[in-house]
């Protein structure tokens, strides 16, 4: 029976089915609906006979004539003979007659003589010769007759499903609730059972199949299929290839049905007998190559084990067998051998042997102790690296801390994405090992170092330079990115603050649009609470121009023009960093005017505010007349007010100075040095007597005059920093209790700290003393109270 006929008889059985369904309906007599024969609604009258020729036969003796013609077919479908287009239909209509017109007895017992059928032609054609070959023949033989056997049965199942296929409905599918049997469902009478176990032909001779034949010879099935894999294994012979998948679908199809894949019969017969055989297999290897092989060796042969082994499952197993394979093999090669593995994985860390790393990784991925080792090593490495980059106690200067530590963040970060594939895991690792480091305080000496000297590196990029822009903010980029690792961001931000402050009050900043590119990359990483007064900075620098030229339109410039040009910065108290008293001295009678002018013109534009001038932090340019060319000089308002004292003369005591300038003597004193020290003054052999250095002759023509800085003025900043650091930081904790607390209404102390850390972690990273400390405030405070049930739960008073 040919694969051209199947398809041409499935074709034609349709078309003789409507044909002749057809032409029964109208075999009655049209104008008496009655006494119409329809096949298929429920009549118990045969297909195409009278009534009288129905009374002559009993039905058994109907069905047992019909059944006798089923069988022949049957049978030589099982044979493989050829069978002509005619009788196939014959005997699909005799299948649909018996299912339709007679009592479901009969179809059932037409399904089970269907079962017997199978069962004695299994028993006398294929157990009988696979006996034989087993018992004269090889193993691939038997697999040979196995196959040829299977391929023949399996095909006749599939044309004998399809001429069964009205039996099949009427089995398996359920019968339906009549109407009448609706009143009983709503009245609560319970109706009988219509489920059926009965399943399709084609399965039925699939599990008949799989009891019948493989499950007798599944040990010797088992081993034949076994150590034809293991030869396959110990000498790549590939000629068996064919016969062993076909055995293995075999065993997957007598357990596939209508998507149901319960594969029962192949995970008993090959599944789970071949992954303990392949288990066995390479730990026999393993245990073989550690003898023979260094680390490095063994890692490469595990990994061609895993892709042979892989290749060959694809060929012969089922997909869900895959996993399973490469789960056993890995516990026998690498989770048995950790240690052995892991032995020198610290060495070729360090020795960057990157094609031996990438190996390492990728047999030890699948296994979590495995990699959890691995980056622990790789973590410690990076730890280690990046200690040497900057130093055990930070004697180092703020460009080299950021840049190397850059270096080290991009060294790493490359090795990660060519050795680890990108893995999270391994770039956490790198993260974690920089924030370590980044973090760690070197001594009681140490006021939070490493934001300071970020900070620093950041106000270095910013100011005035002949630096390229480009060059700029690329090194500033890389700052932002060592930034983002720092827990004391709230310290970054009170030292950055004041750098920026001097910056801008001093037009020393490179560029406005760098100035706010950082700002906002500070904000994206910490949010606009952080970075809200650095804004509002800028935002005082851009309105002093508006207003300084409102203020020019109101005096016009020309009216103090040759005396002096001005520019005044107005500033919010409150958000800049900067000491608010002014030095006590005597306005320079130059500046009076400006200075008076700018009062009127501001108070008649804001009354409401009040206007409080610090001189000594602003600048003033001077012209020196007496040297031979003259020189620009920057200084502040107190240098000046000294060098107005020699306008008239050339020599002044301390004591004129004191009583010209009313500053006091620590101020007078400091600013005398400062002008001493650039050259402009000189101190005659009495110390109390200045006069002006005639022979001063600057290399450039414009000069800045130092402010006075004490030598206890840079740890005075830092401790300031620190203390005001402190309770800033209690003070911001308290808030966030209360705002946690508010939402939540009660908390026990695990979950409270737990969602404080949580949102403060934008700014620093308190640790468990302080939540607690903070806690207790607000306890005496009465803003939360512990619970009356709970010792460890507390509540927001409202």
């Amino acid at each position: 029976m040919s694969s051209d006929l199947v398809i041409i008889t499935h074709i034609f059985v349709v078309f003789f089915l409507v044909i002749r369904r057809t032409a029964v309906i109208f075999t009655g007599d049209l104008r008496c609906n009655s006494s119409m024969n329809v096949p298929g609604m429920g009549m118990d009258k045969s297909l195409g006979m009278s009534e009288d020729k129905m009374d002559l036969y009993s039905m058994d003796e109907r069905f047992e004539e019909r059944w006798q013609r089923i069988q022949v077919i049957l049978m030589d479908i099982l044979a493989q003979k050829e069978i002509h287009r005619r009788v196939w239909n014959e005997r699909f209509s005799d299948v649909y007659d018996i299912t339709v017109n007679f009592p479901q007895a009969f179809v059932d017992r037409l399904y089970e003589n269907i079962r017997a059928l199978f069962g004695g032609h299994i028993q006398r054609h294929v157990v009988c010769s696979l006996q034989k070959s087993l018992t004269y023949g090889a193993n691939v033989q038997l697999l040979d007759a196995y196959l040829q056997h299977w391929n023949s049965f399996y095909e006749a199942l599939k044309f004998i499903n399809k001429l069964v296929m009205h039996l099949n409905s009427a089995v398996v599918r359920p019968a339906k609730i009549n109407d009448s049997e609706f009143p009983m469902i709503h009245l609560g009478i319970s109706l009988p059972d219509y489920s059926n176990e009965k399943i399709e032909v084609l399965e039925l001779g699939c599990q008949m199949w799989a009891s019948d034949v493989v499950m007798p010879l599944r040990e010797d099935m088992t081993r034949m299929l076994l150590d034809l894999i293991q030869r396959d294994r110990e000498h790549h012979d590939l000629a068996y290839t064919d016969p062993i998948r076909a055995v293995v679908a075999s065993l997957v199809a007598v357990d596939e049905f209508k998507g149901r894949s319960m594969l029962k019969t192949y995970k008993e017969i090959f599944e789970t007998p071949y992954i303990q055989a392949t288990g066995e297999n390479y730990r026999l290897e393993a245990s073989k190559f550690v003898n023979e092989t260094t680390c490095s060796g063994y890692v490469e042969k595990v990994l061609n084990r895993l892709n042979e082994e892989d290749f060959r499952a694809r060929r012969l197993c089922h997909t869900s067998t895959l996993d399973k394979v490469k789960a056993e093999i890995q516990a026998r090669m690498v989770n048995d051998r950790l240690a052995f593995i892991l032995q020198d994985s610290r060495m070729v860390i360090e020795e960057r042997r990157q094609q031996d790393l990438c190996n390492l990784y990728a047999v030890l991925r699948p296994s979590s102790e495995g990699i959890n080792t691995l980056r622990l090593h790789f973590t410690s490495f990076v730890e280690e690296k990046a200690r040497e980059a900057v130093g055990s106690n930070y004697a180092i200067e703020p460009q080299d801390l950021v840049e190397n530590l850059v270096k080290i963040l991009a060294r790493f970060d490359e090795m990660v994405t060519q050795v680890f594939s990108s893995d999270p895991m391994f770039r956490k690792a790198v993260e974690d090992a920089i924030r370590i480091v980044i973090n760690q305080q070197s001594g009681a000496t140490s006021f939070f170092v490493s934001a300071e000297l970020i900070a620093r590196y950041c106000d270095t990029l910013l100011r005035k330079s002949s630096k390229n822009l480009t060059e700029v903010e690329e090194k500033l980029d890389g700052a932002i990115k060592v930034f983002r690792f720092l827990d004391d961001k709230d310290v970054f931000q009170r030292f950055y603050s004041r750098m920026m402050a001097k910056r801008l009050i001093n037009k020393q900043f490179i560029s406005a649009d760098v100035e706010t590119q950082v700002v906002n990359k500070l904000r994206d990483a910490c949010g606009c609470d952080y970075t809200g007064k650095l804004m509002r900075m800028q935002r005082d620098i851009n309105s002093s121009q508006g207003m300084m030229d409102k203020f020019f339109e109101k005096f016009p410039l020309k009216q103090f023009r040759a005396k002096c040009d001005v520019f005044i910065n107005i500033l919010t108290s409150g958000v800049w960093p900067i000491p608010t008293f002014d030095i006590p001295m005597k306005l320079p009678v130059i500046l009076q005017p400006v200075i008076d002018n700018f009062n009127t013109f501001y108070h008649s534009e804001y009354s409401g505010r009040r206007l409080t001038w610090i001189f000594q932090l602003g600048s003033v340019d001077v012209r020196l007349n007496f040297v031979k060319r003259p020189v620009m000089a920057t200084m502040n308002a107190q240098q000046l007010a000294i060098c107005l004292a020699f306008s008239d003369t050339d020599t002044v005591s301390l004591s004129e100075m004191k009583e010209v300038t009313g500053m006091a003597d620590e101020y007078l004193e400091t600013n005398v040095d400062c002008l001493v020290s650039a050259g402009i003054l000189r101190r005659q052999e009495s110390a109390s007597i200045l006069s002006l250095n005639m022979e001063y002759a600057p290399k450039k023509p414009r000069i800045k005059i130092l402010a006075p800085v004490t030598k206890e003025q840079p740890q005075q900043e830092k401790e300031e920093t620190e203390k005001s650091t402190g309770d800033m930081r209690l003070v911001f904790l308290q808030a966030t209790v209360c705002r946690v607390m508010k939402a939540h209404l009660n908390m026990n102390h695990a979950t409270l700290v737990k969602a404080v850390k949580e949102q403060t972690q934008t700014r620093f990273i308190p640790n468990e003393v302080m939540i607690k400390k903070t806690i207790d405030v607000l306890l005496e405070k009465e803003y939360i109270r512990r619970s009356l049930t709970a010792q460890d739960v507390y509540e927001y008073i409202v």
